[in-house]
């Protein structure tokens, strides 16, 4: 998602009209836009399969004593 936040933009120009000021505002704007969407592109994502895997658990080792807590 794109953030929409206004931000003020100031022409200093005494030779700038409002058609000058539409064109670098329109161009300031798609080049911003291009800026967040290769970004968004980049971020790593995790697929549902690499979310879903747990650590292996360890071994059931049987021998004496090894089921103690078994409350069958």
């Amino acid at each position: 998602m794109i953030d929409e936040t206004p931000i003020e933009v100031q022409i200093v120009s005494r030779s700038a009209d409002t058609e000058d000021a539409a064109a670098v505002t329109s161009v300031l704007r798609a080049a911003l836009t291009e800026v967040a969407l290769n970004e968004a592109d980049n971020r790593v994502t995790v697929s549902a399969w690499q979310s879903s895997q747990r650590p292996v658990r360890e071994p059931v080792i049987p021998g004496p004593g090894a089921w103690r807590n078994f409350s069958g």
